[in-house]
């Protein structure tokens, strides 16, 4: 067994499959380039959210899926260098803590049968109490359907926050994403040239948010805002 993995008792035997299964999309996957980041699309528009643990990039992917974005991941941001596209990995979302319940409010919203989307909750693990969630039916249709990266935004949760979007250079925006990659180093050059891609062609900035309501008005405000840019609307 790998000396990366951390044992666990069998009553929490789920996040030991959840570790297992990040294991083998970081070992497996290095013909992408891969980013710890939230991962979502909407009408062309693809929504890379690097982020560290904590801020929140999880419950706001797992929120935007519920409000008619494509989850592509909340955790793995995978790239493929030749088509220029984003891959999606709709697996479960991985839910920690208090995003628990305001995820459970967030769904109920929107489909009376939410409790069949979650599983149980599992306490005692080295991140807390974890729950997971299975992604909306339509991010699991378009599992297939990869997108065009054009939209940076870095979240930060601040549950005392004014909520606000914050400019940012596309220098700080291309050094995030890097930071963020699990392979820039293995790949070099092409990894340089990819992000340098991503960012040339991509609006950046970003959000501060006290809860998850406000986080995605914030992402649609500065998709809406800059849709003329893009292009796309």
């Amino acid at each position: 067994m790998s000396d990366e993995f951390v044992p666990l008792p069998a009553k929490i035997g789920m996040v030991s499959l959840e570790m297992g299964l990040n294991w083998h999309v970081a070992s497996d996957c290095k013909q992408y380039l891969m980013f710890h980041a939230g991962v979502v699309a909407k009408e062309g528009v693809g929504l890379i959210m690097p982020a560290a643990s904590g801020s929140g990039k999880s419950t706001l992917a797992a929120g935007l899926s519920y409000r008619g974005w494509q989850l592509h991941s909340d955790e793995f941001g995978l790239y493929d260098m030749n088509s220029q596209e984003l891959v999606p990995y709709p697996r479960a979302v991985s839910l920690k803590n208090e995003s628990i319940a305001v995820m459970r409010d967030w769904v109920s919203s929107v489909d009376d049968k939410y409790n069949e989307y979650f599983t149980e909750e599992f306490h005692g693990t080295p991140k807390g109490t974890i729950c997971y969630m299975r992604p909306h039916k339509d991010s699991i249709d378009k599992m297939h359907v990869k997108t065009r990266p054009n939209l940076i935004i870095l979240p930060i949760f601040d549950a005392t926050a004014t909520p606000e979007i914050r400019p940012i250079t596309k220098a700080m925006a291309f050094f995030r994403l890097v930071l963020s990659s699990a392979n820039y180093g293995d790949i070099g050059k092409d990894a340089f040239l990819a992000i340098s891609r991503i960012i040339e062609e991509s609006e950046v900035c970003e959000i501060i948010y006290p809860n998850l309501e406000e986080a995605v008005k914030l992402v649609e405000e500065f998709v809406e805002k800059t849709s003329e840019s893009r292009g796309q609307l």
